[in-house]
């Protein structure tokens, strides 16, 4: 089947097909207190390549259900990009994930190890092609630089991270090189027998994670949906657990 019409979820130890997602149908498994095996309420960890689109689809899926949104990247880049030590970076994934909800993006698996898919109820993984992912990745890069766009801590984009050929440095090489190294863990995340941990989906175009998406939103109760009143309080429950941690706010509306 081609991969645009359908994709695949494992749940609960088999194999459920989301079937014809250009018509929006939704052919999958259920067991109590999940969503077609997503644990509720929803815990989203989204993985894939720099550039695959993790932020931007993390970001509208949590605000969407009004749940917190983390990015990995501002818990792991310090100011002058100091990458965070090892034992306080897991300490602070523990931190962000001991909520009961929250859509969480990044990578990091070298470092957290199982920490994350331990504690997630469903895995995103975007799979785009790699000519997408590159020309994303370019073009983003280009318009951080350009616009002196701050990111995580004070952090920029430079020039010459873009000229270097670095991969730890240029982001853009980053991608490049490490995109195999995604795709492979993404088919290999998708087939259960190798693996144990929450349900993962791979979704390998755009229109796969829009219509993923919308069917995903469709299927949780609408506590989750209209959950954003409770913002401020769950912003000072954050700051109250581990201060100065900015990432760890509920996403806007």
């Amino acid at each position: 089947m081609p991969s645009e019409l359908a994709a695949t979820v494992r749940c609960g130890g088999g194999q459920y097909v989301i079937l014809g997602l250009a018509r929006g149908h939704l052919a999958c498994g259920t067991r109590p207190g999940t969503v077609f095996g997503v644990s509720v309420p929803p815990r989203l960890l989204v993985t894939g390549n720099s550039g695959s689109g993790k932020t931007t689809h993390a970001r509208l899926l949590a605000s969407d259900l009004g749940i917190p949104y983390v990015e990995l990247d501002g818990l792991y880049h310090g100011p002058g990009w100091t990458p965070a030590d090892p034992d306080e970076f897991r300490a602070r994934v523990r931190v962000a994930t001991a909520e009961p909800a929250w859509v969480i993006d990044g990578n990091y698996t070298s470092i957290v190890g199982q920490i994350l898919r331990d504690r997630a109820g469903l895995v995103i993984a975007l799979d785009l092609p790699r000519w997408r992912v590159m020309a994303r990745i370019t073009r983003r890069t280009l318009a951080r630089i350009l616009t002196r766009a701050e990111l995580w801590n004070g952090n920029r984009e430079q020039w010459r991270n873009l000229l270097t050929l670095d991969p730890d440095n240029n982001i853009v090489l980053w991608a490049w090189t490490r995109h195999r190294k995604y795709h492979q863990r993404a088919v290999a995340e998708e087939h259960v027998e190798h693996r144990q941990g929450p349900p993962t989906v791979r979704l390998a175009s755009p229109a796969q994670v829009r219509r993923f998406r919308r069917l995903l939103l469709s299927r949780f109760e609408r506590p989750y949906r209209d959950a954003r009143t409770s913002r401020s309080r769950k912003r000072n429950l954050f700051r109250s657990k581990w201060p100065g941690l900015g990432a760890l706010q509920p996403s806007a509306a």
